[in-house]
């Protein structure tokens, strides 16, 4: 039987230093972990949130000997079983004919419970949300007996994500079947569980992207109400980042990026993003994973206000394939990334902090040639130099093969359209291209390239890539 896991870390308290451990809460279970079955086989839970009084309260599905329900566990603070949540702290749901499953909870202040995810109609799936009591039973007064089924495009449609707005009114973000492929999909819902009509007309929003599937798996909301969207868009060779920014109203937000849009290629083949949160500042970070070429790293990617990149860092972990599922923000700023790594066997949990100022995790100096990160980080450069002298420099095989890697014939490079490419310092020049190959001059130690990138639909990204060369 696969069961529901939680673990509560604990990091020692006021005297403790920034760099002391992060060890199992033994007052929770006695070990720091509770595992609970539920269904005849097959519990996972995939979202957790914290109630106000310190209760846990977990959401994912179960089966039940034939399909999924949707399942809902609350915890004490202790790491018992809440009975006072539905008699047994357990709650599964059966909405559909088939399938379904709940992928992310949130909390409404009155205490309710908010899952949304997915459920099967019987010929594909449709956006599901359900609301329950504060003691585990359906909120009647939400929907037809506490949930509301949504479909959207003409085949599979599935909810990843749901926020709840200030007014109470729940946003759900997923993807949604055109009929040939998949896009992003946004869906809001007034209090009671009915479509928001002030929402694009209908309370619903897709979102073609790339040439082929778009994913959205995380939802956040700006302080100013806009929606912010984070997954994954195939490019037509691969899947990149994607970032979609809406207005209130559904339409999207031309201020961000290109058209309300950014994609944001890591590695040599896909990354995907997971989780998305939203700085202080305004800044929005994603996290996930990218492809280096032989498995995935954990990645993340952090964005101006107006869709611009402001870094990219990507972290191995373990000998295998890792992949960041969620990101949090500390009180003081500091990014926090959780998912798993493969140890060669089998897969632990895996969680990362990053610190607030400096892309790269605590205990890492975020430099190129540190064997635990790799960055890149853009900048805004103007009147920028053009490279013309060519002479006294040389190939790079490493960095000019990895660049070769991610162009995918998507990079574009002209010195007489605008110069998609530049390099710049304030003294001699240190690199140049040719070709698809990065130049270098042999004495030369860093290397700062000005990049855009250009996909088959006509979206770009600028990076400043920086490179330091190792002897």
């Amino acid at each position: 039987m696969v069961c529901l896991l939680v673990l509560v870390p604990l990091i020692q308290p006021s005297a403790a230093r920034a760099d002391d451990p992060v060890i199992l809460d033994t007052s929770f279970d006695t070990d720091g972990k509770v595992t609970t079955p539920i269904g005849l086989d097959g519990d996972v839970a995939y979202e957790v949130v914290l109630q106000s009084d310190g209760k846990i309260v977990a959401a994912g599905y179960s089966y039940n000997g034939t399909d999924e329900d949707f399942a809902v566990v609350r915890y004490n603070t202790d790491g018992s079983l809440d009975t006072t949540f539905s008699g047994d702290g357990k709650v599964t749901t059966p909405i559909g004919s088939g399938f379904e499953v709940a992928y992310s909870v949130v909390l409404q202040s009155d205490g309710k419970i908010v899952a949304a995810g997915y459920s099967d109609n019987g010929t594909n799936n449709d956006f599901a949300v359900v609301r329950y009591n504060t003691n585990g039973s359906l909120d009647t007064s939400f929907g037809t007996g506490g949930i509301v089924t949504t479909p959207i495009g003409s085949s599979g449609d599935e909810g990843r994500s749901v926020v709840l707005q200030s007014d109470g009114k729940i946003v759900a973000a997923g993807y949604s079947h055109n009929g040939t492929n998949y896009d992003f999909a946004v869906v809001r819902y007034n209090t009671n569980g009915s479509l928001d009509i002030s929402f694009d007309t209908d309370g619903k929003v897709t979102t073609p992207i790339g040439l082929r599937n778009d994913f959205a798996h995380s939802v956040v909301l700006q302080s100013d109400g806009k929606i912010v969207a984070a997954g994954s868009s195939d490019n037509g060779t691969n899947y990149d980042f994607a970032v979609v920014r809406y207005n209130t109203e559904g339409s999207l937000d031309t201020s961000f990026g290109t058209g309300g849009i950014v994609t944001t290629p890591i590695g040599s083949s896909d990354d995907d993003a997971y989780s998305v949160v939203l700085q202080s500042d305004g800044k929005i970070v994603a996290a996930g994973i990218s492809d280096n070429g032989t498995n995935y790293d954990f990645a993340g990617v952090s964005y101006q206000t107006d869709g611009s990149l402001e870094a990219i860092i990507t972290t191995p972990i373990g000998s295998s394939y890792e992949v960041a599922n969620s990101v949090v923000l500390q009180s003081d700023g500091k990014i926090v990334a959780a998912g798993y790594s493969h140890n060669g066997t089998n897969n632990d949990f895996a969680v990362v902090r990053y610190s607030a100022n400096t892309p790269a995790p605590e205990g890492d100096s975020g430099s190129d040639s540190s064997p635990t990160t790799k960055k890149i980080t853009p900048v805004v450069v103007k009147n920028a130099d053009s490279i013309t002298n060519m002479k006294n420099k040389t190939y790079l095989s490493k960095y000019s093969m990895k660049l070769k890697l991610r162009e995918n014939n998507l990079f574009k490079y002209s010195a007489s359209d605008s110069f998609k490419y530049q390099v710049f310092k304030s003294s001699k020049k240190s690199c140049g291209m040719r070709g698809n190959y990065v130049m270098r001059y042999e004495n030369s130690k860093t290397c700062d390239l000005y990049i855009t990138r250009t996909n088959a639909k006509g979206i770009s990204n600028k990076y400043w890539v920086k490179i330091n060369y190792n002897k």
